[in-house]
């Protein structure tokens, strides 16, 4: 058994020198048929990295823990490096044995997926579909992220990707930028891979696409046979609003919605409008129990909800559809022409009264949008039951707008 008294790495300590947990816990990796198999979950570099053991029979999870419970950063999105032994820890003491990894992100994805689903608007889709392939092979060789606007190799990389294209200058910088953003975040969840290749050698691996992530959580953990899933939040790999079925403990996907189109996304563009941070959304929900909707006609506006479960954002003189800084991330944000409806508001300053309002008339956007999400859903699926999740899916006031809606 690991002694208790012996120390151990913790978040603090967790420089990037990686110590394989296979030294420090050697009975824990050896299958017998006296242990319990257990697949060691990891969520890192979002935000609020945590770690989990799931039993691999039942699907069962037996223990689970945040990072910031142990870093006292909150929303601590480093590698969980601490909630990793934390896993270990528990796993020794009752003999379980560690015969797998599964992170919650499939790092390949986000260029198969997001960037293939960005590059296909402006681009043909045998273009698209070619430098898709290019990049996802170079974030395969890739030992640094890359920087554009440096005087470092890498940044004439992405620029050699393009030059056998016939771009126009308008597509050929809105093609970089595209570029450089789903390549350096498909190599961020890359580095992942290499570090539980390090502490965990000749571990088996598994991605998981995020939403089926979500799906999985909520299924699995809502006893149900037959049941839609719904998952609302802001954004995986690439989808952002998506419909399973789970039947029969399988899980077949049937609708999604892709970046930059999320509610998710728009409720924290409000978040941050009302001076707020990520990870505060719970303050502008909280908000709306002293506002008004007065604003809601006009922000119904910027949303649409097809019969498909196809959620769009609107794009209009209010809300714009822009780069993020030179980051190369698209993303809808509040113009300045909507400083007109509501004042943009600092951290320090007075919540005023059109604030609250804003934050009711979001809330009601935020509320009739998970109604029709989830009456589509139920058609969809043809189920009579419903199981929600994702950041959104958090938002109790939407739930409970689902439940009074007459769903089961």
């Amino acid at each position: 058994m690991h002694d208790k008294n012996k120390s151990l790495i913790f978040p603090e300590e967790f420089k990037g020198k990686i110590l394989p947990v296979r030294n420090r816990f050697a009975d824990l990796f050896n299958s017998s048929p006296n242990k319990l198999n257990v697949t060691l979950g990891i969520g890192a570099l979002g935000h609020d990295s945590a770690a989990s053991l799931v039993d691999n029979q039942v699907g069962n999870v037996l223990f689970a823990t945040a990072e910031e419970r142990l870093s006292n950063v909150k929303h601590d999105s480093r590698f969980p490096i601490g909630s990793i032994i934390k896993c270990c820890e528990y796993a020794d003491e009752k003999g379980l044995s560690i015969n797998s990894v599964a992170v919650n992100f499939c790092y390949e994805e986000f260029i198969t997926k997001g960037l293939f689903t960005q590059l296909s608007q402006i681009l043909d889709n045998r273009i698209a579909e070619s430098i898709t392939n290019n990049a996802i092979q170079k974030v395969n060789i890739l030992l640094s992220p890359i920087w554009l606007n440096k005087d470092e190799p890498l940044d004439c990389l992405i620029s050699d990707m393009l030059s056998v294209y016939n771009f126009s200058e308008p597509i050929f910088n809105n093609t970089r930028l595209l570029l450089s953003w789903y390549m350096n975040v498909s190599f961020k969840y890359k580095s992942i891979k290499n570090i539980i290749e390090k502490l965990f050698p000749d571990m088996e691996l598994n991605f998981i696409n995020h939403h089926e992530a979500h799906a999985a959580s909520a299924y699995f953990g809502s006893g149900e046979v037959n049941s839609s899933i719904l998952v609302i939040d802001g954004h995986g790999e690439s989808e952002t609003t998506s419909i399973f079925h789970g039947l029969a403990n399988n899980l077949t996907s049937k609708s999604s919605s892709h970046w930059p189109d999320s509610l998710g996304s728009l409720y924290l563009a409000a978040t941050r409008y009302l001076g707020f941070d990520y990870g505060d959304e719970f303050k502008v929900m909280g908000m709306a129990a002293y506002g008004n909707p007065i604003f809601y006609d006009l922000l119904s506006e910027f949303v649409s909800v097809d019969e498909i479960n196809c959620f769009k954002l609107n794009e209009n003189k209010m809300l714009k559809l822009n780069f993020v800084g030179k980051s190369g991330q698209l993303r809808y944000g509040f113009s300045p022409d909507f400083n007109g409806v509501v004042k943009p508001r600092k951290p320090d300053d007075k919540i005023e009264q059109e604030h609250f309002d804003f934050a009711a008339s979001l809330q009601m956007l935020t509320e009739k949008s998970g109604v029709k999400l989830a009456k589509n859903a139920l058609e969809i699926t043809g189920c009579n039951k419903i199981a929600i999740t994702g950041g959104v899916g958090l938002n109790g006031l939407m739930n409970e707008a689902i439940r009074k809606s007459g769903f089961d």
